[in-house]
């Protein structure tokens, strides 16, 4: 149980689950599955810390297993996210930055689900574009878009995306067109299958019953040693606003 009397925010850092056997013994898992089973682990084994109206939850697991000197190390980050506030977005982003002991993110990409219309996306990613400005993150991108989104998108934006992400659940095939637009801007094609909501009410309530959550945002973070290509570091942050 978790005590959220006068909090308004709660953030759950799990540490790096590299390190952690149960989630390690699962190489196949879902995402869903792996972030709950993180997330499980993290609060049965951790620190907490309320400042002000907000609780911190950091699993007792460090971020880096070993001195590590993050300069030699690529940071990348998935943001799945809902909603379009920029107060929160722009918090979750330091934390993310804090957490992981690093003044610059090398990319970043974002798996945004419209709860409404599309108009909050471009809220969403003007706060990116800020953050590349401050040089706080080096590349964005962006998941899941058709071809002819993802066009109108890219020549709508200020600071354009270079990385696209397609889901494997919904097209086994990269678009042609999709490919030729990516070479020509020399934009960088990956796939994922992460579900477009990551974690869904209903399996946050599993974990967290007593919690009337109001936002919700989590960051996946990976850190791979450059040259070497070795994974350093890989976990969640979650957030949810109350």
């Amino acid at each position: 149980m978790l005590d959220s009397s006068g909090v308004t925010k709660i953030t759950v850092e799990t540490g790096n689950v590299l390190n952690l056997n149960d989630i390690v013994k699962k190489p196949g898992q879902k995402s869903t599955d792996e972030l709950l089973e993180c997330l499980k682990l993290a609060l049965t084994n951790c620190r907490k810390a309320k400042k002000g109206n907000e609780l911190e939850i950091t699993s007792k697991e460090p971020v880096y297993t070993h001195d590590v000197d993050t300069n030699e190390l690529l940071i990348s980050v998935k943001l799945f996210v809902d909603f379009g506030d920029a107060q929160i977005l722009e918090e979750a982003l330091q934390k993310c930055l804090k957490y992981l002991e690093t003044k610059c993110i090398n990319s970043l990409v974002l798996s945004y689900k419209p709860k409404g219309n599309d108009v909050e996306l471009y809220e969403v990613w003007k706060i990116l574009e800020n953050f590349v400005i401050e040089n706080k993150i080096c590349r964005i991108g962006i998941a899941d878009l058709d071809t002819e989104q993802f066009v109108a998108f890219y020549e709508m934006v200020q600071v354009k995306p270079s990385i696209v992400q397609i889901s494997l659940n919904s097209c086994c095939v990269v678009p042609p067109a999709l490919q030729q637009f990516a070479k020509l801007h020399d934009i960088q094609l990956l796939t994922h299958n992460d579900p477009q909501e990551i974690l869904p009410e209903e399996k946050l309530r599993e974990i967290v019953p007593e919690l009337e959550p109001k936002k919700v945002w989590i960051t996946r973070f990976q850190a791979h040693y450059k040259c070497r290509g070795v994974l350093a570091t890989k976990g969640y942050i979650l957030g949810v606003s109350l």
